[in-house]
């Protein structure tokens, strides 16, 4: 989760205004090749879109963020971006608070970074050159490069000869186009390959299709993920179920925070449930502290699924209505009542009113904005009572 936290800060942090700092020295990247492109023109833009960047690198854009010993650094081509972990020891010397370039070779390629890093943000603009070598051998078996993200992918994502062994020796000898280019797009490592195949042999969950693996990562199902399930005690389920759970959003930590709430007996649909109807640690402790620890997770489900909240109830009893059970919050709130309306009657003169004469007033369609309409009208110093029959009689705001 950190990981991903820190992708989403990068476009914000990376674009904040910088008062107070130095002025930094600015990139100016390459000019794109010399090709007019009409966006109303559908044949010259596609000519743009298709133009060969292996055969010319153009820079595309980096930015990075450092945490501790390694840099996660968004990439962004013309169409796409991707984000991928280096170690600081593979990008060697940063040029901090100065212009320079990190240039990182692996057997796929060589990818040149320009920029400059000011204490732990970097940004500049990259060029990525395949190796001559490595993309006759990919051709030899059958593999074309569709596109820079493609061929970035390969580089990033380490897919070596030996990567292609690996994957053989673990019996995915055929490995179609798409697959091929799912794996490089996907970042599917070999040292992500190895812990799948751990887990999966481990496990006893057979061999699994490369298609499987690809969807798993697509859907964010990790081996570390799988795994901690096992140990907080839910031994056996399908990768399907996985799946599902993190489409669902149900996390090991969620899981461990409801059992300490005293749910010892949780099950995994169970868990999808609650996760489906926004019940989460800190909804549970705030209704227990309001309404009492023996309140059963049922019941803040469906107040949750009602609309009604912890802060809903605590706002009723600072304006004055101390006794309101949990079932009367739902019914307020099921009725069209909330706070704004109670403050918004309030507002207009009507200070003691009840909670009930509020659901009434909800159910015959009166509300404050209605009232400050028909006084608008001359329909002045009525009581409640008298601009709900109004509201019965047909007169509208």
């Amino acid at each position: 989760m950190r990981r991903i936290a820190l992708f989403l800060l990068l476009a914000t942090l990376l674009s904040c205004s910088t008062q107070g700092q130095q002025p930094q020295p600015q990139i100016q990247p390459r000019p794109r090749p010399n090709v007019v492109a009409n966006v109303d023109d559908e044949e010259s833009w596609q000519h743009f879109k298709n133009y060969n960047y292996n055969s010319d690198p153009t820079p595309g854009m980096w930015r990075a963020i450092i945490d501790s010993s390694v840099a996660y650094v968004q990439f962004q081509g013309f169409e796409w971006n991707s984000q991928r972990m280096f170690k600081l020891s593979e990008l060697g010397t940063l040029p901090i608070d100065h212009e320079g370039t990190l240039t990182i070779q692996r057997e796929a390629g060589t990818l040149t970074m320009k920029g400059l890093f000011h204490e732990n943000q970097g940004q500049g603009t990259y060029s990525f050159r395949i190796n001559t070598e490595y993309l006759s051998y990919l051709k030899a078996q059958g593999y074309k490069i569709t596109d820079d993200e493609v061929s970035l992918g390969l580089f990033l994502t380490d897919m070596s000869k030996d990567y292609f062994a690996y994957l053989r020796m673990h019996g995915y000898t055929s490995i179609s186009q798409k697959q091929f280019e799912d794996l490089a797009e996907q970042n599917i490592s070999k040292r992500l390959l190895e812990r799948y195949f751990d887990l999966f042999q481990k496990e006893d969950y057979g061999h699994v299709s490369l298609d499987k693996i690809i969807e798993l990562r697509e859907h964010g199902v990790t081996a570390t993920y799988i795994n901690s399930l096992h140990d907080l005690g839910y031994p056996r389920f399908s990768l399907d179920k996985a799946e599902e759970l993190v489409d669902h959003g149900v996390t090991p930590r969620f899981i461990l925070s409801i059992r300490e709430l005293g749910e010892k007996d949780l099950t995994l649909d169970r868990a999808e449930e609650l996760v489906d109807h926004g019940v989460n640690e800190e909804s549970v402790r705030t209704f227990r502290k309001a309404a009492g620890a023996d309140i059963p997770l049922s019941k803040i489900e469906e107040l949750t699924d009602h609309g009604v909240n912890p802060e809903f109830i605590r706002r009723l009893h600072d304006l004055g209505y101390p006794e309101v059970s949990l079932d009367r919050a739902e019914e307020l709130v099921d009725h069209g009542v909330s706070i704004e309306t109670i403050k918004g009657f309030r507002d207009l003169g009507y200070k003691d009113i009840t909670l009930a004469k509020a659901e009434e007033l909800a159910d015959h369609g009166v509300n404050p904005k209605f009232i400050r309409k028909m006084k608008q009208k001359g329909y002045n110093n009525f009581t409640l009572d008298q601009y709900e029959k109004l509201r019965d009689a047909g007169v509208d705001d």
